[in-house]
């Protein structure tokens, strides 16, 4: 059976050899196969922001088959995926964990059992966001929303001109509505975009520059 989804369980270094599960992600599995510069992009900005405020990511690392953990990048993507496991009480996604290397607990990747204990995280994306990447004069932007099993998931991604932006704050907005109004019923009315400090701003036509 294909599995249309891969659910993303991000663990951290709790201390006291405890592991805290953190809020999780969602991609679709053929993007992973398609596009895995972009998906990594994507699945990197669900792993920043499921960590508290300030903390580095250095490495990320999935379970193989042996119970070794390996360091996920665009040329293991795909291996990884394969290691995932069905979801409990979905047959129609698959469930990958997740290690987060962090600059204060690089040096025990090797240590993490595969059973991670659950532990209650405030961490938590906004109710609607928008994701971009400046690219030259291409903006790539990736909307995500709230899946029904209450994970934040891809809903949409896209390119746009970024000349738009500076010379046509109107048009480039009105752009942006059409293309979230075709996946969320409030359009850009509730979109929030993360600025440099890791914070989630509200976007309009007047903080839209930044």
């Amino acid at each position: 059976m294909a599995h249309a989804a891969l659910k993303l369980d991000f663990l951290a270094d709790a201390g006291n050899g405890t592991w805290q599960v953190l809020p999780s992600g969602q991609l679709g599995v053929e993007r992973c196969k398609q596009d895995p510069e972009g998906t990594m992009r994507l699945l990197r900005d669900y792993a920043q922001r499921a960590l508290p405020k300030g903390t580095q990511i250095r490495r990320i690392c999935y379970p193989d088959d042996d119970g070794d953990w390996c360091t996920l990048a665009e040329s293991t993507l795909e291996d990884a995926v394969r290691f995932a496991q069905p979801a409990e009480a979905d047959a129609n996604r698959l469930s990958l964990q997740l290690r987060l290397i962090t600059e204060e607990d690089q040096g025990t990747a090797s240590a993490m059992p595969l059973a991670a204990q659950s532990s209650s995280s405030s961490a938590s994306p906004p109710a609607s966001t928008i994701v971009g990447g400046a690219q030259g004069s291409i903006i790539e932007v990736v909307l995500l929303g709230m899946a029904p099993a209450g994970e934040w998931a891809e809903l949409a991604a896209f390119d746009l001109d970024a000349s738009g932006a500076s010379g046509g704050p109107e048009a480039f907005m009105s752009e942006l509505d059409r293309r979230a109004a075709a996946v969320q019923p409030c359009g850009s009315k509730s979109l929030k975009y993360l600025d440099e400090q890791g914070d989630w701003c509200m976007l309009s036509k007047a903080s839209l520059p930044d």
